[in-house]
């Protein structure tokens, strides 16, 4: 447990700002290849029915450049509508709309990233024909940075592809990229507000949560909308976020609940404010999202609220969990943190409960609490091999 890195932080640490996501001077630091080479002449022919010509451009199709791209990646990135449309058509059996480059752009990621609009909705438009979850996976493939298509869009303000995305997947819920940002969160730090908007509008339910807890908060539009009528968001860190929801703003807590609600969390909303020590905001978490059975809820590596309050020496914190805990039903099935016993002896991954980490925090006050609330306890060996006597 110590000394992990906060998993924000190396995603910040592992790319460029946001503002420079998949900047065309990074994929157009390629050198020339025969995919890059292709002369007009030779698509005007093959176009216009040359069986050499199409000959020849079947040959290139199943070559990459320096880069790893198709040449429908660099039709794309050229903007060239008509060869796009000749390349999907005649070579569809290749399968080059799905390719990836070695920086993990499709074709369509390409052609956003440089401003092709058209060709951007004919990428799309050729991706409709798959069955519908293969074409959802296609668009919401990330880049090497996790970038979508959506974002990249948001962040070159494209509204026109924005909007062609968006109605295209109305039910996808964006996921993060490597910065923890996801497409929401991107247009309302810009001050996109027409994109939000569309995004608001158009997608059921977007991800609106960034970095560090933050979260683009819905408010009401008042003077400092653009246009009258509508609805605008905010950012909020996490701390204000808190603080909104807890003197009773709907739209943060609605922010609240959706990080509640996230199923690929490295650490659930509880155990990062356990681990702070933030007692009000542990006390909003368990009374305000009571049925979604946070307390029970293990990282990726099995801990429970109650290890991060135990290891870090947040006593009072350790003290609400256990009395929640307390208030769970009695369970026969000890492989399910169902029950109070279960939840006070439940073992991370390598065989530590919460009383493990007291115990080698030497904190009295919280070995207390665990061993009045559990005294019939045997105490089980971590991975090595310590009881608590023996530590």
């Amino acid at each position: 447990m110590a000394g992990r890195p906060d998993v924000a932080t190396e995603h910040v640490n592992s790319r460029i700002k946001i503002a420079a996501v998949s900047r065309p001077l990074f994929q157009k630091k390629i050198a020339t290849s025969n995919c890059d080479l292709i002369p007009d002449t030779l698509y005007a022919a093959a176009i216009a029915g040359d069986a050499d010509a199409i000959a020849q451009l079947a040959t290139k199709a199943d070559r990459l450049n320096l880069k790893g791209e198709t040449i429908l990646h660099t039709e794309s990135r050229n903007g060239n509508a008509e060869h796009v449309r000749f390349i999907l058509r005649e070579f569809a059996d290749k399968n080059l709309l799905s390719k990836l480059c070695e920086s993990k752009y499709t074709a369509l990621s390409t052609a956003i990233d440089h401003g092709r609009t058209e060709v951007a909705g004919i990428l799309i438009d050729a991706a409709r024909q798959w069955p519908i979850n293969s074409f959802q996976d296609f668009l919401r493939l990330g880049n090497y940075w996790m970038d979508t298509a959506l974002h990249i869009a948001v962040t070159r303000k494209n509204v026109d592809v924005v909007k062609l995305l968006v109605e295209a997947d109305p039910s996808d819920t964006h996921t993060h990229n490597k910065a923890g940002e996801t497409p929401m969160y991107i247009a309302v730090k810009a001050g996109f507000n027409d994109i939000a908007e569309i995004i608001s509008t158009t997608c059921s339910a977007p991800y609106l949560y960034g970095r560090y807890g933050s979260s683009a908060v819905l408010i009401k539009n008042v003077d400092h909308a653009d246009s009258s009528g509508g609805t605008l968001y905010e950012i909020m860190n996490k701390d204000a976020l808190y603080v909104a929801a807890i003197a009773g703003n709907a739209g943060a807590r609605a922010a609240l609940e959706m990080q509640a609600d996230k199923v690929d969390n490295v650490q659930p909303i509880l155990q990062v404010e356990s681990s702070e020590g933030n007692t009000e905001h542990v006390r909003f978490i368990l009374s305000e999202f009571a049925n979604k059975n946070l307390l029970t809820k293990l990282n990726s590596i099995n801990e429970t609220a109650l290890h991060w309050a135990a290891y870090k020496g947040h006593t009072e914190v350790a003290e609400i969990l256990i009395d929640a805990a307390s208030r769970l039903p009695p369970s026969d099935d000890d492989s399910q943190v169902t029950s109070s016993q279960a939840f006070l002896r439940q073992a991370d991954k390598h065989l530590r409960t919460a009383l493990h980490n007291a115990v080698m925090k030497d904190n009295v006050a919280i070995v207390k609490l665990l061993l009045e609330a559990d005294p019939s306890d045997t105490h089980s060996k971590n991975d090595w091999h310590f009881t608590l006597k023996g530590h």
